[in-house]
Formats: structure tokens, C-alpha cells, sequence
């Protein structure tokens, strides 16, 4: 925290703490594809989910039901069927934030 002061005024500047999920400060520039995509884990059904954005290191999804999904899963991508590993770093009630093994 920052105190910092405008003319006859102060003002106080607070910076996102490190563990909120929804921090835009990232090592890794994201792209927003809004892509339709599957979540599957072993012997379970496909859980379908929309990707929000993408970058090197990570994938934001929204699902319903986010408590189904194991802190290991695998993503695919419908418009490409493109494959890829992630391990969840942190959930909501509808989102995951994941890491991907894209960075490999």
C-alpha cells in the first residue's frame, strides 16, 4: 500500500493481493478466444465449458459445476480439437484458472 498525496488531498493506492485469482498483473500476456471447449478427466463423461482467454503459461475456463473437475484435467478445444494438460491453480463457482502444459 501506497500513501500518496494530490494537492491538499491524500489518497491511499492499494495493489491486488497476490492470491486474487482474477489479478490482470501476469508474467504472460492472455488472449481472449471465448472458444467453445470439453474438460475430460478419466472415466467420466466430457464437461463442456467456454475457454476465456489463453496465454504461454495458463487458460481461464467458465463451466458450470466447476466442483466436478480434478486439479489435473485435460482441455480440448471444439473449433480444433487441439489437446492440451492442465492443473488448476484456482477456482470460483463457474471459473478454473488453470496452468497448461503449453509452456513445455
Amino acid at each position: 500500500m501506497q500513501i500518496a498525496s494530490e494537492g491538499s488531498r491524500a489518497y491511499t493506492e492499494r495493489k491486488p493481493a497476490l492470491s486474487d485469482p482474477m489479478d490482470n498483473q501476469r508474467s504472460a500476456r492472455r488472449v481472449s478466444i471465448n472458444m467453445m471447449g470439453r474438460i475430460t478427466v478419466p472415466d467420466e463423461a466430457a464437461i463442456p465449458c467456454v475457454i476465456h482467454d489463453i496465454s504461454k503459461w495458463g487458460v481461464r475456463v467458465r463451466l458450470d459445476g466447476t466442483e466436478r473437475v480434478p486439479d489435473k484435467f485435460t482441455l480440448i478445444f471444439d473449433a480444433t480439437d487441439k489437446v492440451i494438460g492442465c492443473e488448476t491453480v484456482w477456482k470460483s463457482s463457474d471459473e478454473i484458472g488453470a496452468l497448461t502444459d503449453l509452456m513445455e
